[in-house]
């Protein structure tokens, strides 16, 4: 694997900090996308789906099915070592959901984003 462009890769480092060390949901960082990149992320859904309907949709689908095991599990982490050791100091929590947003409008990744980023 090789890293991409700087920017992607404090992005990368972002997520961790965001979900592993802080406990962001993804509802969070959806919210924070929508503000940051107004328009450009206006198909970004902002709700969860409950545990008990994912756990009735895997009965039928076996993709859902590899989710169960970590639904309501709690991952704690840290990026201390990384911290202390690397002297990674990672970048705002907006700032990083921004980017992340702005970088996969401007591949065109998102459905509809390749017309707008040509």
């Amino acid at each position: 694997m090789i890293p991409g462009p700087d920017e992607e890769v404090k992005v990368v480092n972002w997520i961790y900090q965001a979900f592993i060390s802080e406990g962001k949901s993804e509802s969070e960082i959806a919210k924070a996308l929508k503000t940051r990149l107004g328009a450009a992320a206006r198909r970004v859904p902002t709700r969860q789906v409950p545990n008990w309907l994912v756990r009735m949709f895997a009965l039928i689908d076996p993709a859902a099915q590899q989710i169960v095991p970590e639904l309501g599990k709690s991952k704690n982490g840290s990026g201390e070592k990384a911290r202390r050791l690397l002297g990674w100091a990672p970048r705002s929590r907006e700032d990083a959901i921004a980017a992340t947003g702005e970088s996969l409008v401007r591949l065109g990744l998102l459905k509809d984003s390749a017309k707008k980023a040509a």
